[in-house]
């Protein structure tokens, strides 16, 4: 392995990275008023659950504290406060439709590092000790894959919310029958 202690520090923010989805989705299922989103958002919130299963199984192949603390997990700690903190202040003082704005944004913003660093744990697959590897190969590839698929559905939640906001007329492109499938 090229530099152990760079793949320890990607695993202990991308744990702390998880916790902060984690709370992003438990507040945006708070304050959604709309049932389809609660429900989608629901549905994220368990997805989320089991990608940080898998990641503390690949700390654990690894012999790292998933709960280990670091300077970059301190950082991406405060990153994930910053956005619970913009969610919560829209509550408080914000219409319906800009709280709906600013938390599809939040979840954009949290869904974009998670697949970063889920895509990098990819490329780092071929690099990790062996019983890593096996742990990885075997259960990277399909977070990563969901990952992305829910960065993409983010995205397409935030840019409706900014037409319907707007006015405009609803352009939501239906998902492609390989988006329905990596869901």
């Amino acid at each position: 392995m090229r530099d152990p202690a760079a793949l320890k520090e990607l695993l202990l923010e991308m744990a702390e990275v998880g916790m902060g989805v984690l709370a992003i989705y438990t507040e945006a299922i708070a304050c959604t008023d709309r049932p389809s989103r609660k429900a989608r958002w629901q549905a994220c919130l368990n997805q989320a659950k089991r990608h940080q299963e898998i990641l503390s199984d690949l700390c654990q192949a690894a012999g790292i504290d998933p709960n280990e603390g670091s300077a970059g997990r301190t950082v991406a700690k405060h990153l994930n406060e910053s956005l619970l903190t913009s969610m919560r202040v829209a509550i408080a003082i914000a219409d319906s439709e800009t709280v709906r704005r600013v938390t599809c944004e939040c979840i954009l913003l949290a869904e974009t590092r998670r697949q970063q660093t889920w895509a990098l744990l990819g490329q780092a697959g071929g690099i990790a000790p062996g019983p890593l590897e096996d742990a990885m190969n075997s259960r990277v590839k399909e977070a990563a894959i969901a990952q992305l698929h829910q960065l993409r559905q983010t995205s397409e939640w935030m840019r409706e919310s900014w037409v319907e906001s707007l006015g405009l007329p609803s352009t939501q492109v239906p998902a492609s029958p390989k988006d329905e499938a990596a869901a």
